[in-house]
């Protein structure tokens, strides 16, 4: 699409609040409430921008001759000159397996330069997707405090591991048992302490594993599984959310508009800001306070009308998509595995469900030991977004064993547009085998491609892409128009997820954000809480409806996915399996040890019998540990749908409106591993900051002005808290970004700038993380003004307040700290970008989108920036 009347129509439309959405004001329905009608109040908002276009063109001078991003991978050999190192294998008598297999040692000065890196931490799951937000800098932090002074001080941290680094022959001592690491300096590794794990070969293999964002030593079962307390136990004993005070909130907003105002108008804005404290304000914050009383999350009770299920956007527009960790290690493309993978993915999901369902997944908990709201898990499986007008409604149909009522235990897949339902556990809701699962999917794929099925594919799919006021009424029709297609909807709407076949092989990578959001429209339906994609080359990715769930969530089950994977070397892509083969397999045999041992074997048993991915899922036993497995005599059943000339006359226009909204949208990858492993650990940085920065340093030197950047933030920590909106643009910010740009500045005045930026970032992280964010509050009291005083407020509609909450010029989204899973998310603005990311040891992953018809952007350039701004930041980082 070349025009760029199509973007505008989504500018500052993206979510129905100022910039995001909010909590939902919606209660959990449960199936006998399926048809229920739906009576609530919405209020349209609109915005408007003036913006100088032609400050906003990109230096291209800044990006041009960039290499592409992309991971490497480093394959050890034997240096035939190294007789040293050949010598000391020869001595080890007495094991001949381990004589032969330190002959594959590398001894080049490559592999030196390899095994000279820092240890890999091993670091808890929970302190993956939640450490970022409550780590030990909020243990003593005082928001009264901070509000009072308006300001929070925060040291650099100085609680830096201490990891071993020598030479090659210090690092290869280990094998060879005649060097111990010390206890305390293993426990600030994060080495296991568990008896049973060898010292030296998980050292040892530390250092040549090839995925150090990937941890070797985790089990599934040791993370998620608990036999002793169940999943939803601490629901009641989490805290309220805090309602902020209003002087605080203020101060922020003031605060976060320093970087683009000057002097004489912010003394203006903080004038009206006093005048509304004073008056209408205090009213409005006395409202607020007082629907804490009858509800524990006073956003749902103050902000009804802000979610998401009252926007009126097309589904796939209010979506996120995730792209999955395995492509990164275990699961690249192959263009023979997808049947295979989506065996596995189907077999892992439902694991996760079985123990959800009997509340054996642990409570997840943050560093410090709080636990977080589990109130979440309960959508993730079987549960639908509904439309309606004038909203829509949430459906769940997922319940535990404990509440002893039936619960849905099929699956929708859909290929090339055929519906099917597909049972993944018998009448007893033990789990159906792997070979079962492959066999049904089998089936499925054939019944479609050899002509079994005469009828062409009735394109229902696709109406779930059109906004929700038009498919509220096409469904009403289909509904109204037979008995089957009521039936087949409510098959679709219970299903635990979907999980789609594309025939569509990616082979670039830069498609993949894409393909999470948008794929063919045919095959994806729209309204569920998971959808599975997965390419005909096997590459995974995830569309998570986000009025139903955060990205937070599914990241868990992906990574319990990823490491279900992990733990069976027969389910690893057979090329990976050779490649790490060359290099785990140098590190002696650990004595004991429960995981590492496993591990090994796993792989030498793969390599020595070439077996393949196939042959091991066709041959595997129908057994699992706690569930047998049992066969089912349901095969799967295709879903019919009678359509009328009015349904087909909507199938058309989806279509059409289908392609254009895919068209509009461009999507890039910057992937980049250069830095060592645990290094932001070791220099005490904030991972979440650094990326920040280096959004915004990018931005910066594209563009020649400094952006406007905000994230979505976690309130799990509170009861059905869900995100906050915050503002990353600092004034420390913008100094470190000034003096990256000049040349006049010294190393010395970098550095220091830098720890600024960092300090603050971690200061407004620890306030919104901790419920004492402005976003939602001023959003809050400006709903209050307008519908409960009828009076719009000559603060909230100054214009120079409207602008600053409207414009948006980075929205970002990370799913949590050493999380690979990586969303995927919609620039806010016509002229914006949409970046999420992740950073996990040495792996930093951005994807960015943009509006195709914004001649002022581009992802693709965007993506090749944040890649040369990480080069240009080697040094630095390297020098803190």
């Amino acid at each position: 699409m070349t025009s760029t009347s199509f973007p505008s129509k989504y500018q500052r439309r993206l979510s129905t609040r100022w910039t995001t959405g909010v909590p939902l004001n919606q209660k959990l329905l449960s199936g006998n409430d399926y048809n229920a009608s739906i009576n609530t109040f919405s209020r349209n908002r609109k915005f408007s921008e003036e913006t100088n276009r032609s400050s906003l063109l990109p230096r291209l001078s800044i990006v041009s001759n960039l290499d592409v991003a992309v991971g490497k991978r480093v394959i050890f050999k034997l240096d035939d000159d190294d007789e040293a190192s050949k010598e000391r294998v020869a001595m080890l008598k007495g094991d001949q397996e381990k004589s032969q297999l330190m002959k594959s040692m590398i001894t080049s000065e490559a592999v030196k330069y390899e095994l000279d890196r820092k240890n890999k931490d091993n670091v808890s799951v929970y302190d993956f997707f939640f450490g970022g937000n409550s780590d030990e800098d909020f243990k003593d932090y005082d928001v009264s405090e901070a509000v009072s002074v308006n300001k929070c001080e925060l040291g650099v941290s100085t609680d830096i591991n201490v990891s071993f680094k020598g030479n090659l022959k210090h690092v290869a001592m280990p094998v060879f048992g005649s060097f111990q690491v010390p206890d305390e300096i293993r426990v600030q590794r994060g080495v296991s302490k568990q008896a049973s794990i060898s010292t030296s070969s998980s050292y040892f293999m530390d250092t040549l594993w090839p995925w150090p964002w990937l941890d070797y030593k985790c089990r599934s079962a040791e993370l998620y599984k608990s036999s002793s307390v169940k999943t939803f136990t601490h629901q009641t004993q989490l805290p309220d959310l805090p309602v902020p005070a209003m002087g605080h909130s203020l101060q922020r907003l003031l605060q976060s508009m320093r970087p683009f105002t000057d002097a004489g108008s912010l003394k203006r804005v903080r004038r009206l800001a006093e005048e509304f404290a004073l008056n209408e304000g205090s009213t409005c914050q006395k409202l607020i306070l007082e629907a804490t009383s009858s509800d524990r999350n006073w956003i749902r009770q103050v902000l009804p009308n802000y979610s998401r299920l009252y926007s009126r956007l097309a589904a796939p527009v209010l979506n996120r998509g995730i792209v999955c960790p395995f492509m990164y290690d275990l699961w690249p493309e192959n263009k023979d595995s997808q049947l295979e993978r989506a065996t596995i993915l189907v077999e892992s999901a439902v694991d996760f469900w079985s123990i959800l369902r009997h509340e054996s997944l642990a409570p997840i908990a943050d560093k410090s030991g709080r636990k977080i709201c589990m109130h979440e898990f309960r959508k993730l499986f079987s549960s639908v977004r509904i439309p309606g007008t004038p909203s829509d409604a949430i459906f769940t149909f997922f319940h535990t064993l404990a509440e002893k009522e039936e619960t849905p235990k099929h699956i929708i897949v859909i290929y090339r547009g055929f519906i099917f339902t597909m049972d993944v556990m018998d009448t007893i809701y033990l789990p159906m085998s792997n070979k079962t699962i492959k066999r049904f999917l089998k089936e499925i794929v054939k019944s479609v491609d050899e002509g079994d099925i005469n009828t062409e594919s009735h394109g229902v799919c696709i109406l779930t892409s059109l906004d929700r006021d038009e498919w509220s009424q096409v469904r009403e029709g289909l509904i109204s128009c037979s008995v089957s297609n009521a039936a087949s909807l409510r098959e679709i709407e219970t299903a635990l997820f979907v999980l789609s076949l594309d025939t569509l092989s990616i082979n670039d990578h830069n498609r993949l954000p894409h393909e999470a959001m948008f794929g063919d429209g045919y095959n994806r339906w729209y309204d569920k809480n998971l959808n599975f994609y997965i390419s005909g080359n096997g590459l995974v990715t995830v569309n998570v409806n986000n009025s139903l769930l955060d990205g937070n969530v599914v990241a868990i089950l992906l990574h319990y996915i990823h490491m279900r994977i992990l733990e069976n070397v027969d389910r690893w892509d057979e090329g990976v399996v050779m490649a790490v083969s060359r290099t785990t397999l140098a590190s002696t045999r650990s004595r004991g040890s429960s995981s590492l041992d496993v591990l090994l074997s796993q792989i030498r048993s793969r390599v020595s019998c070439a077996t393949s991915i196939t042959d091991n899922l066709d041959s595997e036993k129908d057994v699992s540990p706690g569930f047998p497995y049992l066969h089912s005599s349901n095969t799967p059943r295709r879903l019919e749908f009678t359509l009328n000339s009015y349904t087909e006359q909507y199938i058309e226009k989806a279509e059409v409106a289908f392609s254009d909204l895919a068209a509009s949208v461009l999507t890039a990858v910057c992937s980049f591993d250069e830095y060592e492993r645990n290094l932001f650990q070791e220099k005490g940085v904030n991972v979440d900051a650094f990326a920040q920065m280096v959004i915004h340093c990018t931005f910066y030197n594209m563009y020649g002005r400094f952006p406007s950047v905000c994230a979505n933030v976690s309130l799990k920590r509170f009861y059905h808290g869900r995100f906050e909106l915050m503002r990353t643009s600092t004034e420390e910010i913008l100094i470190w970004c000034k003096d990256m740009s000049s040349p006049e500045s010294t190393n010395a005045l970098k550095r220091e700038s830098f720890w600024k930026a960092e300090k603050k970032h971690r200061q407004l992280l620890r306030e919104n993380c901790s419920g004492h964010g402005f976003e939602n509050h001023l959003a809050a009291l400006k709903v209050i003004a307008e519908d409960k005083m009828m009076k719009k407020s000559a603060f909230f509609e100054d214009e120079l307040v409207k602008y600053h909450f409207e414009s948006i010029n980075v929205f970002t989204e990370c799913l949590g700290v050493g999380c690979t899973s990586c969303a995927t998310v919609l620039p806010i603005s016509s002229d914006g970008y949409g970046v999420g990311y992740f950073v996990a040891n040495t792996k930093i992953v951005f994807n960015v989108s943009s509006w195709q018809g914004e001649t002022t952007t581009s992802s693709e350039l965007f993506a090749h920036a944040l890649h040369n701004t990480m080069t240009l930041l080697y040094n630095l980082m390297h020098s803190l």
